[in-house]
């Protein structure tokens, strides 16, 4: 049988599915395709998180105009978001410990098994951890990894129970239950049942009214404007933001505009050290942290930036040039 890529081709998706052929099968017939077809497919899963975890050190998907490779896995691959989270933890832990590859392709371990040990993946033990997790259940896993590093235990989720009505999961400190059972207190004219979604929603509404661009004008109480200073006056802030719609206005050579509405930042477009103007509007776009950290990179090298962004950058740099900055940011 032909083989590519080292997954023969039954499970490629020229195939045809014809359940007339498969009805046909006999038990025996049916048993073993079932087991081969589950060997290939772990196969094809191995292959795939491995092609995932090189296009993730070369950074393609940013080049692409993605603000993440979650948007990337979602838009061009068409996975599920859970599918796509998924994948990318096991990609990013196999980079560093390429020993996961044998234990998913032989199903000792399965993806959610590693999405789930991953937080453990700094252990010095960590090959046994695999060993000793081999076979077990999913709550045996997340047991023990809630008991060997508590801060990881719960996991935000949201979770739409019909279309108007959304469930939250999520873990905080003691402080912030104690903010939000006084918020519960006072507002009970205001919300007579009680209910934390309405103190929630509450209080999200007054964050974002005094927050979000979208909603406010900037602040009119300003800086003196410098046209040779960096900052940036608040009517040209107000009206990037208007004509970028408050996206990141990244486009790249495929003509895709990234569009991304997080970790939003201003951008000269001609750097300020070369000159760039802060008090004209067409030389400031919004980016993404992502794309103004990568043009920043492209423009001036990792050794324009600040230690803690060089740190950040060194999945964006080429592989044959990343181990070298890791030591030149180490010793710096």
């Amino acid at each position: 049988m032909e083989l590519i890529w080292g997954v023969s081709r039954i499970c490629c998706m020229d195939l045809p599915i014809d359940l007339a052929v498969v009805s046909g099968l006999s038990d025996d017939e049916l048993l073993e395709r079932l087991k081969s077809l589950g060997g290939a497919d772990r196969r094809l899963t191995c292959l795939i998180i491995a092609h995932l975890a090189e296009l993730d050190l070369r950074a393609l998907h940013v080049g692409m105009g993605y603000p993440s490779l979650f948007a990337y896995c979602i838009d061009e691959l068409s996975y599920s978001e859970d599918i796509a989270c998924k994948r990318i933890a096991a990609a990013r832990l196999s980079f560093h410990h390429p020993e996961v590859f044998s234990r998913l392709e032989e199903g000792r371990l399965s993806l959610t098994s590693l999405v789930i040990l991953a937080p453990c993946a700094g252990a010095p033990n960590f090959n046994e951890i695999l060993d000793w997790a081999s076979g077990r259940p999913t709550r045996e896993l997340e047991a023990f990894v809630a008991s060997a590093i508590p801060g990881r235990a719960v996991k935000d989720r949201l979770r739409w129970v019909n279309e108007s009505c959304v469930e939250f999961h999520f873990a905080a400190d003691r402080q912030c239950a104690e903010m939000l059972e006084r918020a519960r207190e006072i507002s009970r004219h205001e919300f007579p049942e009680g209910r934390y979604g309405d103190v929630v929603s509450a209080a999200l509404e007054f964050y974002l009214e005094s927050r979000d661009l979208d909603r406010n004008e900037l602040p009119s109480k300003q800086r003196g404007a410098d046209p040779h200073g960096r900052y940036i006056p608040a009517a040209v802030k107000k009206a990037v933001w208007q004509r970028d719609n408050g996206r990141c206005a990244y486009i790249s050579s495929r003509g895709r505009r990234c569009g991304s509405r997080a970790w939003i930042e201003f951008d000269h477009i001609q750097p300020f050290a070369e000159g760039g103007r802060s008090d004209r509007e067409d030389n400031i776009r919004l980016l993404c942290r992502t794309h103004n950290q990568r043009l920043a990179r492209d423009r001036f090298g990792i050794r324009a930036l600040p230690k803690r962004k060089q740190v950040e950058m060194l999945p964006l740099i080429p592989r044959d040039d990343s181990a070298s900055a890791a030591r030149r940011i180490e010793g710096s």
